[in-house]
């Protein structure tokens, strides 16, 4: 039996930050809807374990530096992707939405997987331990 697909567009689905070949931060459209005001200044944030980028309205303290996003939502962001060592001279890099810590929304790199083990404590029971 035949069963009917339509097309999509895989471009708009769900929320996700673009790290493009020209060292900029693009928001996806579901996420710019998140952050749907006039001040397009947001706050960025970075796991280097995980490496997950946070993003979120507000600062950490007074010396946290927001990050300026234009009508495209994008910031010019190569000081932060180069210090996060996130590489995008041959290709962009995608962060696929991953929860929330707070009020800061989180977006781990696509095609990085943590890696979760077990050990097992000397009264038997089962602790995870993180490996990247």
């Amino acid at each position: 039996m035949l069963v009917p697909i339509s097309k999509t567009n895989n471009r708009s689905n769900g929320m996700f930050i673009t790290a493009d070949k020209y060292e900029r931060l693009c928001l996806s459209k579901e996420l710019q809807k998140e952050f749907n005001e006039e001040n397009k200044e947001l706050y960025l944030y970075w796991d280097e374990k995980s490496r997950t980028i946070g993003i979120s309205k507000k600062g950490h303290d007074n010396s946290h530096v927001p990050y300026k996003f234009d009508s495209r939502w994008c910031a010019s962001a190569n000081d932060y992707l180069r210090r996060c060592g996130v590489e995008t001279r041959e290709s962009a890099v995608k962060f696929l939405y991953d929860g929330n810590e707070g009020e800061i929304l989180l977006f781990r790199q696509a095609g990085i997987r943590i890696m979760q083990t077990f050990k097992q404590e000397a009264n038997g029971n089962l602790v995870t331990c993180e490996r990247a």
